[in-house]
């Protein structure tokens, strides 16, 4: 008899890293995942809906989610990331992925928050094109 191997869901984005230890390498925290010691924890959204934390070793076995869904999340938040060291303003689309990131943390609700993603990512094309982009460009 063999046995039926776990499939765990795929990461839709980091949402943060938790550094539970002193500068010296050493950490007082414990695997979420699996209970193991270490110092940084990795927090993330999955494509259930679930938002788990894992150690790096653990957070590899989660497979990264290939949806658009995914992409345009992770973007968001490395947009988020950018604004907020002022390297450029956060559009107002990538902003309502990260409302919806954080609606779907507390409705659990995966649907929604796909079709919050899709018309944000659709406000977001609909201002390329009417600004040019995606276009040739006259000279």
């Amino acid at each position: 008899m063999t046995g039926a191997v776990a499939s765990l869901p795929g990461v839709l984005a980091v949402i943060g890293v938790d550094d539970r230890g002193p500068s010296d390498g050493t950490g007082s925290a414990n695997c979420p995942h699996c209970g193991a010691s270490g110092r940084y924890v990795i927090r993330f959204v999955c494509d259930d809906g679930t938002t788990r934390a894992a150690m790096r070793g653990c957070f590899k076995l989660f497979g990264e989610s290939q949806s658009l869904t995914a992409q345009l999340t992770q973007e968001a938040f490395r947009r988020s990331d950018d604004a907020r060291l002022g390297r450029r303003p956060l559009a107002t689309w990538w902003a309502a992925i990260l409302e919806a990131v954080e609606k779907m943390q507390r409705d659990h609700d995966v649907p929604a928050f796909r079709a919050a993603v899709q018309a944000s990512e659709q406000r977001r094309q609909s201002w390329l094109r009417a600004n040019g982009y995606g276009r040739r460009r006259r000279r």
